[in-house]
């Protein structure tokens, strides 16, 4: 999709950064609110990432799909 072989793993990449992004933010998230919202959040995340994907493969907006890696990523953090 990205037409570069230079660039073949970028997705993979960005979605292991937003999950390691994403832990500190979601675990303060679990400490004031509780496991439930963290993982509510968490979903709705990943959500928005896939969304994005989606819309981004139709007219092939590689940058876009990035973006939803990293959000899928984000929202697939352990818990």
């Amino acid at each position: 999709m990205s037409g570069s072989d230079a660039i073949a793993g970028a997705a993979a990449t960005l979605s292991t950064l937003g999950a390691g992004r994403a832990v500190v933010p979601f675990g303060r998230l679990t400490e004031r609110f509780g496991r439930h919202t963290s993982l509510g959040i968490g979903t709705m995340i990943s959500v928005l990432g896939t969304v994005l994907g989606v819309v981004a493969a139709a007219p092939t907006v590689f940058p876009l799909l990035l973006i939803g890696f990293t959000l899928l990523g984000a929202g697939r953090r352990p818990t």
